[in-house]
């Protein structure tokens, strides 16, 4: 059984997310803007500097992982959200 869903936005704006006002949504927000601030800064230094196997491993991951935290948290929620107006 498929529900219709009328009049539905499919592409939302700062001021009409659906989850707009969840604290844990914008304290999520905040990290990843945060993170990558710090990566941006580091990641030069980084470059600058001899490294042994692990903290060139780790220069290669956190900077991965930090990209696709949005990337997770626009999945996560939204599916979510997607799934709340279904039920």
């Amino acid at each position: 059984m498929t529900k219709q869903i009328a009049n539905e936005q499919l592409i939302f704006t700062p001021d009409s997310e659906p989850y707009l006002g969840r604290q844990t949504v914008h304290v999520l927000d905040q990290v990843i803007v945060t993170c990558l601030d710090v990566n941006a800064r580091t990641a030069p230094l980084t470059h600058e500097i001899s490294k042994s196997e692990l903290p060139l491993a780790a220069c290669q991951i956190i900077p991965s992982g930090v990209s696709l935290a949005p990337s997770i948290r626009e999945i996560s929620f939204g599916r979510d959200t997607c799934m709340a107006r279904l039920s």
